[in-house]
């Protein structure tokens, strides 16, 4: 009798958060729009019954987003820093212009911080043991995909807000696209 290969495969949805009161660059920490609110109940929906792990960033746009999907399920939503926005040295009435320039950068071009904040995130993905429905941001989520896809580019598509991007982190420690989130042109919130 052959041994079997058993199928372990972990689904991973990266859900970027809901629109946000204020732009990043005028609030780091803002909570969601009204609409934004909308958005999160409606991503809730998403997701069949049978509840999933929930993990969101620290960031307030984020466990507002997970909010609606951790009532329906009747589960805690788990926040880790492995999955926050961008890490910014800027101070806030700059943080508009640095992120324009981000957008023009490379990964060979960014600091270490970025470069490490990006591994950490990879590295949790894979670490993960269960289907998992993450709430994080626009940037992390490019980060993950570029890093997937090996492209250099930082920003490599635009999910939308409360787009879903599923992931399979395989056997053999790898991470594939099973479909990328609904794309339209938002600012980064």
């Amino acid at each position: 009798m052959k041994n079997k290969k058993i199928n372990t495969d972990i689904n991973i949805y990266l859900v970027r958060h809901g629109e946000a009161a204020n732009s990043w660059a005028e609030a780091f920490d803002s909570p969601l729009s009204e609409l934004g609110n909308q958005q999160a109940k409606s991503v809730s929906r998403s997701f069949g019954e049978t509840p999933l792990s929930i993990v969101s960033s620290p960031m307030l746009r984020a466990k507002q987003t997970a909010a609606p999907l951790s009532q329906i399920w009747n589960v805690s939503v788990k926040i880790d820093d492995c999955f926050i926005e961008i890490p910014s040295d800027s101070e806030e009435s700059d943080r508009k212009k640095w992120l324009q320039q981000i957008f023009k950068q490379e990964w060979n071009m960014v600091n270490r911080q970025i470069w490490e904040w990006r591994e950490r995130a990879f590295e949790a993905l894979l670490c993960k043991k269960s289907d998992t429905v993450i709430f994080t941001h626009f940037m992390l989520i490019n980060a993950v995909i570029s890093k997937i896809e090996k492209t250099n580019q930082l920003v490599f598509f635009s999910p939308d807000n409360a787009s879903i991007t599923h992931l399979k982190v395989t056997n053999e420690r790898s991470i594939k696209i099973v479909k990328l989130g609904r794309e339209k042109k938002t600012v980064v919130n």
